[in-house]
C-alpha cells in the first residue's frame, strides 16, 4: 500500500472520529477531547493540519495550556509527518457554552513547523 493511500486513510479515519467528538489518551496519559482534523491550504500554499480539540484549561493559563499542547503534539506529530506536511497547528478551544445551541468560540492556536527535514520548532 502506498504511502499516500495510508495517510488518506489515516486522515479518513481521524476524520471519522470528529462527528463523535471522541476522547483520546494522549501519549503522557491525558485525556482530550477531538473535535476535528482537517487540512487547509493558506494564501501562502503551504498545505497544513489543523487538530482541534476542547480544552478544560483556561485559555488565560498559558503555560499549562502550552504545555498541554505539546502533549496533543506528540500525538498528532505521527500523522503530520505521514500526511508530508512541514506546518501543523493545534487549536485549544475552551468549553462550548449557551442553552441551547451551545458553541465555543474561544480558543488558542499553536503553530508547528520545520523546514525539510529540520527539527520541529513551536512558534
Amino acid at each position: 500500500m502506498s504511502s499516500v493511500r495510508i495517510v488518506g486513510l489515516m486522515l479518513l479515519v481521524l476524520a471519522a472520529t470528529v462527528h463523535g467528538a471522541e476522547v483520546q489518551t494522549l501519549p503522557d496519559g491525558r485525556r482530550i477531547t477531538l473535535l476535528q482534523v482537517v487540512e487547509v491550504e493558506p494564501e501562502t500554499g503551504a498545505r497544513t493540519l489543523v487538530l482541534e480539540y476542547q480544552t478544560e484549561l483556561p485559555l488565560a493559563d498559558a503555560e499549562a495550556l502550552a504545555a498541554e499542547v505539546d502533549a496533543v503534539w506528540a500525538y498528532f506529530r505521527p500523522t503530520v509527518e505521514a500526511a508530508g506536511v512541514d506546518t501543523a497547528a493545534i487549536k485549544a478551544m475552551a468549553p462550548p457554552t449557551g442553552f441551547i445551541r451551545k458553541r465555543s468560540k474561544a480558543s488558542q492556536t499553536f503553530v508547528y513547523w520545520r523546514s525539510g527535514n529540520g527539527p520541529w520548532a513551536r512558534r
